[in-house]
């Protein structure tokens, strides 16, 4: 069983003993974030501090591997981290809880809900899905091919740090500095949280989990209710991944941010706020598998 390691501890020990730190603030109806690869919970610093203004409990947490939890030998298993959100959300008791998931976090998000029911979910938002499969095969043509993973792979091992800069995807790419007045200040931070957050064998490991897991047939059955925000200029996973996934999932709400990068969660931070907080509000039809 997951524990908590005292009721001041900010910790929670999963069933094959890591250490899973996590955050825990404000009071009301409960927000699971999840963040995506490469990142930890501080992804969501600024999210967090506009939904507690509105009146929300956050709960976020580090990935195994990344920040502030253990970063153990193996576990880099699409169930295995599945099952880390699962011992965070037990051990907390959360109960109602809408999650939010960003790229990868988002693949656990939606894999929580296939592994473990919906016992403890009220809605989801996906926003930047890496779903419903990534990579390019003959039945999912409009997946990526494999080689530009393995070049992403490559430029990794060579200069992570540098890929994080000028990778196709880098960090102008992924604010779309060019458009939106994302301060330098925050560039720095993001480029310092994802040099630094975990080892480069951790984001290997966990980016053949993205790249390779399809979750297609999961998606289609899920009955809960879904809301899936890509934007349309994003570098990292194209918005065509965002309306597959919609389209798979019965009954869910798709938003379309025009002009939006990667980093939505800041460049269009206030339109995020009020679209979760009105997805949180409304009563989706879900008319479940069928």
């Amino acid at each position: 069983m997951p524990k908590s390691h005292s009721s001041r501890s900010t910790f929670v020990t999963t069933d094959d003993g890591v250490n899973i730190f996590y955050q825990d603030w404000g009071s009301g109806p409960p927000i699971v974030l999840v963040h995506a690869l490469g990142m930890n919970s501080d992804q969501w610093q600024y999210n967090i501090a506009d939904l507690i203004a509105s009146g929300y409990r956050c709960i976020a947490f580090d990935r195994r591997g990344h920040g502030r939890s253990d970063r153990p030998r193996d576990g880099y298993t699409y169930s295995r981290l599945v099952d880390d959100l699962a011992a965070v959300m037990d051990a907390l008791d959360v109960r109602d809880a809408t999650v939010v998931g960003h790229s990868f976090g988002a693949l656990e998000a939606a894999g929580y809900v296939a592994r473990h029911g919906r016992a403890r979910v009220r809605r989801l938002a996906l926003l930047c899905p890496t779903l419903p499969a990534l990579l390019k095969t003959d039945d999912n043509p409009e997946g990526i091919d494999r080689s530009a993973f393995e070049a992403t792979f490559d430029h990794w091992r060579r200069d992570y740090p540098d890929w994080l800069v000028a990778g196709p995807s880098g960090v102008e790419l992924f604010y779309r500095l060019d458009t939106f007045p994302i301060s330098q200040r925050i560039v720095d931070w993001t480029v310092d949280l994802m040099r630094s957050t975990s080892s480069l064998q951790v984001q290997l490991l966990c980016g053949a989990v993205q790249f390779e897991v399809d979750l297609r047939f999961e998606l289609a059955r899920m009955d809960v209710p879904t809301l899936v925000i890509h934007g349309d200029a994003d570098a990292s996973i194209p918005v065509v991944f965002g309306r597959a996934t919609a389209k798979l999932i019965r009954g869910s709400r798709y938003l379309e941010y025009a002009g939006a990068p990667h980093g939505l969660f800041l460049t269009h931070r206030d339109r995020l706020l009020s679209d979760l907080r009105a997805w949180i509000a409304s009563k989706p039809d879900v008319r479940g598998p069928g």
